[in-house]
C-alpha cells in the first residue's frame, strides 16, 4: 500500500505446524527428543523458543535459531537420566521471525512408560534331556529386548546341593553354577531351570520351566598307552617307578569315582615265564596330582599281572586339579629266556565306585 509517496510493509506473522515429542512410546531407556516446526509467509529463517513442562511444572526453557522455514527442527532434548516411569512430558514450541511470535503450539502429553522386557526362550540344556554329563552345566538362552540383567533359577527336583541358585543374577546369555550339582542317581535327581529378562525398571514373566539330569559317566583316558624298555639283558630288572620310561597315565575324564576293577593281560611277556609271576608285574602310584584315588585300598606295592581280573585303583577322582593316576610296570627278564622282542597287552577296566 502506497501513501503520500511513503512505502508501508505488513509482515507476515509466523505459524506454527508441529509440536513434536519423540520416540512415539517413550521409556527410561531412551533421551525423549523435542521437535518444532513453523511457517512464515515471508519465507525469512525462524528462531525457536522452546519449554519443557514435567507434570505440568516448567522444567527448563531456551531457544534455538536461526533455521529455514517449514522445516522440523530437534530443538532440544531430555535426556533418558532425567526420566521415571509414570512421568508425564509436554513441550511447547513458540516461532519468531524477529519481527513478531506465533501463537505458542504444546506437543501431546509424552508419558513415560514401563519397560517390561518380553520373554526368555531357554537353548541348553535342552527340556528332558537325561544325558547331560557336565556337573557344572552351562545353561544357555535367547536374548530379548529392552533387558539390563538376567535372573536364572535352578531347583533340584530331591533338594539335593540345597538349591543354591534361586534367582542368581546372569548380565550375559548363559550361567554356569560355581558349584557340582546332582546326578540323578543322587535321590533321583532332575533338575527344573528358567530364566527371566530384566530391564532398568522391571522384569519380565519367567520363561517355560525346562528339566534336566545329570548322567553318571566314566570316561577314563589313557594318556600314556604304551611302556617301552628297550634293551634289556638277562636276569635284569627294570621298571618305571622313576618315570624312565615313563609309566601308564590314566586320567578320570568322567563325572563320578571310578575303580579300575580289571588290569589283566591276555599272554605273557616272556616265553619261558607264565603270568602270575615275579617278572611281570604292576602297581598304582600317585601322580603329580596328589589325593587323586583311595591310596588305602589301591595296591601301592608291585603284584603279578595275571589273566585274572586284579583291582588295582579305587575311587579315582574326576575334579580337573586331581582325576589322574600312574600304573607303574616291572619286568625281571629270565635267565633262560630266548632273544628278540618282546610285547603284550594290558587291559584296564573300569566302574563307578559304589
Amino acid at each position: 500500500t502506497v501513501l503520500s509517496n511513503n512505502l508501508s510493509i505488513v509482515n507476515a506473522i509466523p505459524t506454527m505446524i508441529t509440536s513434536t515429542i519423540l520416540p512415539t512410546t517413550a521409556y527410561r531407556n531412551e533421551s525423549l527428543r523435542g521437535y518444532c516446526n513453523a511457517t512464515d509467509a515471508d519465507s525469512t529463517n525462524l528462531y525457536y523458543y522452546y519449554k519443557w513442562f514435567l507434570n505440568n511444572a516448567l522444567n527448563t526453557s531456551g531457544s534455538v535459531g536461526p533455521y529455514t522455514q517449514a522445516t522440523q527442527i530437534n530443538v532440544a532434548n531430555i535426556t533418558n537420566t532425567s526420566l521415571a516411569v509414570g512421568q508425564n512430558w509436554t513441550l511447547e514450541c513458540k516461532a519468531d521471525d524477529l519481527t513478531s511470535n506465533s501463537t505458542a503450539m504444546n506437543s501431546s502429553v509424552k508419558f513415560i512408560n514401563t519397560l517390561t522386557p518380553e520373554k526368555v526362550n531357554l537353548k541348553n540344556p535342552t527340556n528332558g534331556n537325561t544325558t547331560i554329563h557336565p556337573r557344572q552345566p552351562l545353561f544357555e538362552w535367547y536374548a530379548t529386548n529392552a533387558t539390563s540383567r538376567y535372573e536364572i533359577n535352578i531347583t533340584s527336583s530331591s533338594g539335593c546341593g540345597n538349591n543354591y541358585y534361586q534367582n542368581v543374577t546372569a548380565p550375559t546369555l548363559n550361567f554356569t553354577p560355581t558349584s557340582e550339582l546332582c546326578l540323578q542317581t543322587e535321590s533321583t535327581t532332575r533338575y527344573d531351570w528358567k530364566v527371566r529378562a530384566c530391564s532398568i525398571d522391571t522384569c519380565g514373566t519367567w520363561s517355560n520351566q525346562w528339566n534336566f539330569s545329570i548322567e553318571p559317566y566314566v570316561a577314563i583316558t589313557l594318556n600314556t598307552a604304551t611302556v617301552s624298555f628297550g634293551t634289556i639283558g638277562l636276569n635284569e630288572q627294570k621298571n618305571t617307578t622313576s618315570d624312565n620310561p615313563a609309566p601308564f597315565s590314566l586320567q578320570n575324564d568322567g563325572n563320578v569315582q571310578a575303580d579300575l576293577v580289571n588290569v589283566s593281560s591276555s599272554q605273557s611277556l616272556w616265553i619261558s615265564q607264565p603270568l602270575n609271576s615275579e617278572y611281570f608285574q604292576m602297581k598304582a602310584r600317585a601322580s603329580t596330582e596328589t589325593y587323586s584315588f583311595n591310596n588305602a585300598t589301591s595296591l601301592m606295592n608291585f603284584v603279578n599281572v595275571t589273566g585274572a581280573n586284579t583291582s588295582l585303583i579305587r575311587a579315582l577322582n574326576y575334579s580337573d586339579n586331581n582325576d589322574s593316576a600312574y600304573v607303574d610296570i616291572k619286568v625281571l627278564v629270565p635267565g633262560d629266556e630266548p632273544p628278540g622282542a618282546k610285547q603284550t597287552s594290558i587291559l584296564f577296566s573300569w566302574e563307578q565306585t559304589p
